[in-house]
């Protein structure tokens, strides 16, 4: 269970993608709440990130203490409303709309606890960000899409995206955050 502490980012969806996309995260200095449905999915989702940071260790990539130090930021939660708490939730469920879009359901009715400004995002690459969203989140809350590309450890473009012709300014502060780590955002 994660400490009473803020999150950059919370990863919902602990698979190869969320794992990654996690693990990632943390790695580029972020602080990461990792959640998925079960304890056994997210102990797998742990071990996924754990493990492909071990192997960056092995090949030279990283050193022991910035895995080390990556772990550290990450933290598995056992709800959606420590997930809502986050800056940014990203979703990384499997590609199914209406999952997604059950989820984002899900995270709308659990952020009466959320940070009134919680970006809500999708890594889909198969569904609009509007049609996950359509009906299941308020009207004031930013939801985009943030897609990152796998493998996720060696790409750093990450594509912002939402229902808007130029990005909103709300986003700026998102863009910028992953400008300052690494990240090359475009929208």
């Amino acid at each position: 269970m994660a400490e009473q502490q803020s999150f950059h980012f919370g990863v919902v969806g602990l698979g190869r993608m969320g794992a990654s996309i996690a693990g990632q995260l943390a790695l580029q200095g972020f602080t990461v709440a990792m959640y998925d449905r079960s304890h056994f999915d997210r102990d797998k989702g742990w071990n996924i990130m754990s493990a492909d940071l071990k192997d960056h260790v092995e090949q030279g990539m990283i050193t022991a203490a910035e895995k080390d130090a990556a772990l550290g930021r990450g933290a598995l939660v056992e709800t959606l409303d420590d997930v809502v708490k986050c800056a940014v939730v990203v979703e990384a469920i499997f590609e199914d709309l209406e999952a997604k879009r059950e989820l984002f359901r899900r995270l709308e009715s659990a952020a009466g606890n959320a940070h009134p400004g919680t970006i809500f995002a999708t890594n889909s690459m198969n569904f609009n960000v509007i049609d996950i969203s359509v009906g299941s989140t308020s009207v004031e809350r930013i939801v985009c899409g943030l897609r990152f590309l796998h493998p996720v450890w060696f790409i750093p473009v990450v594509e912002v995206s939402g229902p808007w012709s130029n990005p909103p300014p709300s986003l700026d502060g998102l863009m910028g955050l992953l400008r300052q780590h690494q990240f090359q955002p475009f929208f």
